[in-house]
């Protein structure tokens, strides 16, 4: 530093102003295509007499390992019913605290079923993608599975689901989803993950339901900043103008 010149408050207040006003706009992507069952955490709900397995499939995925969700129903269950199930990677977490608030999530995976007995499908049945904040678990309502040909991998892609897309679930037995309820993904801390359910109206008939996952993929982009944001930048940026021109004055 030059002996006649002194950091000007401004200019350190200016510098101040710039970091809060510009936050990162990193685009942040999480993938999984090997499927460790330690880095996951989730639960499932079905009928009396009715089985859910999740499991990691060495061999049945596009290519190699797959999520495998495997829902078995006894011909003795009465009537309709319904099951769901849910996983969440706990390495996909996301802090809008410390990345940014978050401006959309677009969620890609490959996805493959085979089915037997079953013959009507209930508007609930399908795959779509999962949130868990806290407690709560949130599903997204854009990019659900439909029934394609049995032992055909289709690529389901979410559009940009933003907070708004997702609603809280709020009984895992029914699928019940209060759509009022969505996360906070401008200031809390998230992880991302998958849900299948199945439903039928088909009574006395034994029912399998097996799904693949494979090459589960999220791209998480931070929120535009907001027009408050910009004019706190540009008042940092003609401080700092201000700032310099003084002290280039003071040298001279």
């Amino acid at each position: 530093m030059h002996p006649n010149v002194r950091r000007s408050p401004g200019l350190v207040a200016a510098g101040f102003m710039l970091c809060m006003a510009a936050p990162a706009q990193a685009t942040t992507t999480f993938t999984d295509s090997t499927f460790n069952l330690a880095n996951y955490t989730g639960s499932s709900s079905v009928p009396s007499g009715g089985t859910a397995q999740i499991q990691q499939n060495p061999a049945l995925g596009n290519p190699g390992a797959a999520l495998e969700f495997l829902f078995s129903m006894p011909a003795t269950l009465p009537g309709a019913f319904y099951a769901d199930a849910y996983v969440i990677n706990t390495t996909f977490a996301y802090n809008a605290a410390t990345l940014g608030a978050l401006g959309t999530i677009v969620g890609a995976m490959d996805v493959e079923n085979t089915y037997t007995g079953l013959t009507a499908l209930g508007s609930t049945t399908g795959f779509t993608y999962a949130l868990q904040q806290g407690a709560n678990i949130y599903i997204a309502s854009g990019g659900s599975y439909t029934v394609a040909a049995p032992g055909v991998f289709q690529t389901v892609t979410s559009p940009g689901l933003t907070a708004g897309n997702f609603a809280l679930l709020t009984n895992l037995a029914t699928g019940a989803t209060d759509a009022a309820q969505h996360p906070d993904l401008a200031g809390g801390s998230f992880q991302l993950g998958v849900f299948a359910s199945i439903s039928s109206s088909v009574a006395n008939t034994a029912i399998t339901r097996d799904y693949i996952v494979d090459n589960l993929n999220f791209t998480l982009t931070p929120a535009v900043p907001e027009p408050a944001s910009w004019g706190l930048l540009a008042a940092g940026l003609a401080l700092l103008g201000i700032s310099t021109r003084r002290r280039l004055r003071v040298l001279e």
